[in-house]
């Protein structure tokens, strides 16, 4: 199974409803990838202005749910 890092970006992308980034994600997913995620970029995306509603917040913490969430990039290799 393939583990992919995914970078704050595509998740900013996604998150804008851009559809490339959308699009990448449910492929790599329903390629039974394994999705990560950095702390840092989880700190990055909650610490974001936007993030100030309640509907973001639950959405974004919906999306997280399909990602394993790593402390750092080391630990990916």
């Amino acid at each position: 199974m393939e583990r992919l890092l995914i970078d704050t970006e595509i998740i900013i992308d996604h998150l804008r409803s851009i559809s490339n980034a959308s699009k990448y994600l449910l492929q790599r997913k329903s390629n039974n990838s394994t999705l990560l995620i950095s702390a840092y970029t989880l700190a990055e995306i909650y610490s974001n202005k936007p993030m100030a509603s309640a509907k973001t917040k639950t959405s974004v913490s919906d999306l997280f749910k399909f990602f394993e969430i790593v402390e750092d990039r080391k630990s990916v290799v």
